[in-house]
């Protein structure tokens, strides 16, 4: 009687993961270390981990489910955040110019946009009805003349200080502020900053990076400071014995105990937004151009 009411035992055994789980965890593996020049919008973690956040039931699924947006979030905390610093001198000639790229960074990211103009001249209204973005007009003529004296990076430097000592409240939420001349727009910058780490005093682009040969050199159509530190960073570039710009923060770049950095990959220039330098040359990518 009892015999016939005895049952085996069965040996509770883990359950293998599911291949697709599989496959889904090692997208996202590749999501979070590949540096490859894809925009954001093309690599949505949310999406690509949605499957197996949706699917299915019980008490290990959820476990997996947390499990997974836990990576998810920390994922996303790791990346530094930033805001863009577009900098500009918009005489009547560069007007076109200007509001033709400032068009497509309002149109074509979410990004904070913040303008400095070193000419002291409004751009069109219309602009501000694509979304909100922040702006400075200063005349830098009574501070360095005209042409201004030392050349072009007096200026800038000027520029990038008025910016800092205008907007250093709000940018101190970000880990950086990422300087861009106004020529160019980057389509790319987002994903290839997701590779940057926090806490470095430079964030530097790889077109003409040198520093193998003292004092060095870095363009610097592209340049991000450590937010809360750009003011003194801009202070130690003006302080620095060479004249140009490039050749000044490759000089503090030397110093990697007080200056650490890290170099952005290649960003493509559409050909539409290519626009000469001052020596002439056009850059269809912000890329390196100097053997390692």
């Amino acid at each position: 009687f009892l015999g016939s009411r005895l049952r085996p035992h069965k040996v509770p055994t883990k359950e293998p993961i599911p291949p697709t789980e599989i496959v889904m965890l090692y997208l996202f593996a590749i999501f979070c270390f590949a540096a490859g020049p894809v925009s954001a919008r093309q690599c949505d973690v949310t999406s690509l981990l949605q499957t197996p956040l949706v699917q299915g039931s019980g008490k290990k699924r959820l476990r997996q489910n947390a499990e997974i947006q836990q990576v998810q979030e920390q994922n996303l905390s790791a990346r530094p955040s930033f805001a863009v610093l577009l900098t500009t001198y918009n005489e009547p000639s560069r007007t076109k110019m200007y509001e033709k790229r400032l068009n497509w960074w309002l149109s074509n990211t979410t990004l904070p946009i913040y303008v400095v103009d070193s000419h002291n001249s409004k751009f069109a209204e219309q602009l501000k009805s694509i979304r909100k973005f922040r702006e400075y007009h200063f005349d830098q003529t009574p501070i360095l003349g005209t042409p201004p004296r030392g050349g072009s990076t007096p200026a800038e430097i000027l520029s990038m200080k008025k910016a800092f000592e205008v907007f250093k409240d709000e940018w101190a939420q970000y880990d950086y502020v990422v300087k861009v001349t106004c020529k160019y727009v980057l389509p790319t910058l987002t994903s290839a900053f997701a590779s940057m780490s926090k806490g470095n005093a430079f964030i530097v682009q790889s077109t003409n990076y040198n520093h193998f040969t003292y004092p060095g050199w870095v363009d610097t159509e592209c340049l991000g400071f450590d937010a809360k530190r750009m003011g003194q960073l801009l202070a130690e570039i003006e302080k620095q014995d060479p004249l140009c710009i490039e050749n000044k923060v490759a000089t503090l770049l030397w110093d990697s105990k007080s200056y650490s950095h890290q170099i952005l990959h290649p960003m493509p220039v559409p050909e539409a937004y290519q626009t000469a330098r001052g020596d002439g040359q056009r850059l269809p990518e912000l890329l390196q151009s100097v053997a390692a």
